[in-house]
Formats: structure tokens, C-alpha cells, sequence
């Protein structure tokens, strides 16, 4: 499965305020968040600086489900078998079983074992064999995980909602990279609307949700990266004009090694064990939350492009618009395009 890489571009602008309806103010800040960053853009009438607001939720959504940090709660799931989760991680462990279901395992934040045997982890890469990969497959899957809700009232007699989660064996782990920075803009999304705003851009790590227009009344135009291995100023492949939508992008083609002239992605197949081989090298999604277009584009890289195109079309009731980008057997790169997405799409840069 993907140790998510997020390769969206923010193409949108900074406006004048000149160009601003009267009294309208736009705010613009930027930050870091969950080992990447973030870029948010809001404008209106009778705003103000949402920045601190901002950051302690980030610090909040981290202190729950980032790996990085020892006490947060997702380093104390994988580090026992039962453990008090909050409200964050309930959430996003939610989704990612309902995910994980209807992509038939493509989706699944267990596969973290994996993905640690094949270099992409904080461990070094150990020898790879048939008897490792096999041991480690027995890690895999979230039907051994179960989240259990405990309704009790404290001795103020206020009802209290704790939720637990339960392994079945010690040695399982999670990891939400697949679907965390989506969430991420899904909430801050949510706090921005609740201050009242009506028109904002937010990125985080490449995921974006975009609604109302930017500030000269146009939708706010994202790009797309072309698939190009190990380039820093990469070109972009297209762009999307986006209005009161999210969209997320991930890509086997940033992150991988060669080892003894075989080329291995970050992409591991749960089902498998191993990196993904096949020709799909990006697939960015769209739907109204972005929590959703992460973890979707997250399972299309582990799909492959024939299987990815059947779930869309099988699907339909997901409200999922897709745009992938692959190689043909000469190494030329392709793309397809779901109706709904073409009618926003640019691909003539």
C-alpha cells in the first residue's frame, strides 16, 4: 500500500486587495503540520486571523495521528493492545474500515509492517525473503483491530462517551499517512465555515479543499504534476479549476530505490507484500471530502489502472471523479479522465 505522497501543486495567486470587494480582506498563512506543511487561503468581510485557531487544531490532529511523535495516540495503539483513542483517531479509524471494505483491502493503514521491511520506514531495510514477507502478511488487515464505546457518567453525573481500541496480537500497527492530511483539511475546513467563511483554499501536504472562488470571483485553479522520477521543479500535467470540492493525488514515482537494478516503489500491496509493479504512476481524486479522495487515491496506486478504472465504474454511488496518469509498454505517459473531471481539467499548458 502507499506510504502516502501527496504530488499536488497550489497554482493560485496572491490577489491585490485592490482588486477585493469593499471591506473584503484576504488572510494567507502558511505552516507545519505532520512533517509537511500547510497553506491556507480565505477571504471575505468582517474576518479576521484564524492562525492560532489553525494551529492548535493541527497540533491537536497531531498529537493523535502522527507516528512521529512517542505519546501521541497512535504511537500508544502500536505500542499495546488496548488503548483510550480520541475523537480524531475514531474518525479517521472509521473511515479507513469503511474504505478498506469497499476497496476489498487495496486501502488498509495496517500494511505499516510492510512498508517498514521494504525500506520505507524509519528502519533499515532488512534482507528481503518469501518467509519474511509471508511472517509479516499474518500483521496485515484491520479485522484485527476493534474500536469499543464505553458510555459511563463521571461523579458529577455527566455521561461520558470513551472509546477504546483492541488488538488482537501486540505486534500490530497502524499508520493513517494514507488518509491523515486529508482529514486534516476536512476539519480545518469545518472550523473555517463554522468562523463563517465562505470563500478559502486549504492545503496540506498536497491535499486541498477549495470553496466558494478566489478573490477576483474565478474557481481556485490547482495543477498537477507530471510523473517524472526524482525532479524538483517538476512541470505540471494539468490543471483542475476547483469549486466546493477536495482533491488529493497520490503517485508511486517520488519515493523508491533500486536495489541490484530492480526498482522498488513505496506502494505495497497488502494482498501481496510487495511493491506494486504495474503502470499506473499517479492518481488524483475528487469528491466533496478530502478524507475520502486521500484514502481513494491511496487504493487506486495499490489497484493499478485497469482494476481502479472497474471500481470507479462499479462505484458510481461514491461520487468519485478521477484522473490517472499511466505508462504505456513503450513508457510513454498516458492519461484517463472520469467525465465529471473533464469538464474541469486542462491539459493544454
Amino acid at each position: 500500500m502507499s506510504s502516502k505522497l501527496s504530488i499536488v501543486s497550489l497554482l493560485t495567486l496572491l490577489t491585490l486587495s485592490c482588486n477585493l470587494p469593499d471591506e473584503a480582506t484576504t488572510y494567507v498563512m502558511v505552516g507545519n503540520t505532520q512533517g509537511t506543511t500547510y497553506r491556507i487561503k480565505y477571504w471575505g468581510n468582517n474576518l479576521v486571523n484564524y492562525q492560532s485557531g489553525i494551529d492548535s487544531l493541527l497540533l491537536e490532529i497531531d498529537t493523535s495521528l502522527s507516528t512521529y511523535l512517542p505519546g501521541s495516540v497512535i504511537s500508544q495503539v502500536n505500542a499495546q493492545k488496548s488503548t483510550v483513542v480520541d475523537a480524531f483517531f475514531r474518525d479517521v479509524f472509521t473511515r479507513s474500515v469503511e474504505i478498506n471494505k469497499i476497496t476489498e483491502g487495496a486501502f488498509d493503514p495496517s500494511v505499516m509492517p510492510l512498508v517498514s521491511a521494504w525500506g520505507f520506514g524509519p528502519a533499515e531495510v532488512p534482507k528481503i525473503d518469501t518467509t519474511l514477507i509471508d511472517s509479516l502478511k499474518s500483521l496485515i488487515g484491520l479485522s484485527r483491530f476493534g474500536i469499543y464505546f464505553s458510555m459511563w457518567k463521571n461523579p458529577r453525573n455527566i455521561k461520558v462517551d470513551t472509546s477504546y481500541l483492541i488488538k488482537t496480537h501486540n505486534e500490530l500497527l497502524l499508520d493513517f499517512n494514507g488518509i491523515a492530511q486529508g482529514y486534516s483539511v476536512d476539519v480545518l475546513a469545518s472550523y473555517l465555515e463554522n468562523k463563517k467563511v465562505e470563500n478559502y483554499l486549504i492545503e496540506v501536504g498536497g491535499e486541498i479543499k477549495g470553496k466558494g472562488t478566489n478573490s477576483v470571483g474565478q474557481r481556485w485553479l490547482i495543477g498537477i504534476d507530471k510523473p517524472e522520477d526524482h525532479v524538483r521543479a517538476r512541470p505540471l500535467q494539468a490543471t483542475v479549476a476547483l469549486m466546493d470540492n477536495a482533491i488529493a493525488t497520490s503517485g508511486s514515482y517520488r519515493k523508491f530505490y533500486k536495489l541490484n537494478g530492480t526498482k522498488y516503489s513505496h506502494t505495497i500491496d497488502p494482498s501481496t507484500g510487495y511493491p506494486v509493479k504495474h503502470s499506473l504512476l499517479s492518481a488524483t481524486v475528487m469528491t466533496e471530502e478530502c478524507m475520502s479522495a486521500d484514502a481513494y487515491a491511496t487504493a487506486f496506486m495499490v489497484m493499478g489502472l485497469k482494476a481502479s478504472r472497474r471500481f470507479l465504474e462499479q462505484h458510481k454511488e461514491l461520487g468519485l471523479e478521477a484522473y490517472f496518469i499511466y505508462a504505456d509498454e513503450n513508457g510513454k505517459h498516458l492519461t484517463y479522465t472520469t467525465p465529471g473531471l473533464k469538464l474541469l481539467l486542462n491539459e493544454d499548458l
